[in-house]
């Protein structure tokens, strides 16, 4: 087993408001969401990234973003879990996330909202992120081969990955 886990936390792409009577869970991805979070598809198949778990916003606009990103990752559906929780998540809900991950995997991605993801990367490195930007990857590497160990150690943000 590792000695370390890989955090991926990705904000999702950018959204719109198409229909002024739609919810804010209902919003769709804008057209340059789609474009930006394709190529950020891309990118991340380039990286090789596959994260061994996604677990994701159910709110649509994540979702589409992970629809996006998916292809590159080689994800399959058994390896993503939606949760409704993330949406307008404090940071101790998504650290709870993140702390009750299965020692087996190495590594996650978590797609959810601002400001909550910006708040979980500033918690878990020390570092003052005040805004990532839609579509943003951050990569996250924990000194620790123990999930329950998040938000007792600083996290080294390693990378910072935005839409082109």
């Amino acid at each position: 087993m590792s000695d370390s886990r890989t955090l991926y936390l990705v904000r999702h792409a950018h959204s719109g408001w198409q229909d002024s009577s739609q919810m804010d869970f209902d919003r769709v991805l804008s057209e340059r969401g789609r474009q930006d979070a394709g190529e950020m598809g891309k990118r991340l198949q380039i990286l090789e990234i596959q994260p061994d778990i996604v677990i994701c916003s159910s709110a649509w606009r994540a979702v589409q973003t992970l629809e996006m990103l998916a292809p590159g990752m080689n994800v399959l559906k058994e390896d993503v879990i939606f949760k409704k929780s993330m949406y307008e998540a404090a940071t101790s809900t998504l650290l709870q996330i993140v702390q009750e991950l299965n020692d087996s995997m190495t590594s996650a991605m978590l797609i959810g909202h601002n400001p909550s993801m910006s708040w979980l990367v500033s918690h878990l490195t020390g570092e003052e992120v005040t805004n990532m930007p839609a579509c943003t990857v951050a990569t996250l590497r924990m000194p620790s081969s123990h999930w329950k160990d998040a938000g007792s150690m600083d996290c080294e943000l390693s990378d910072l990955y935005y839409p082109q």
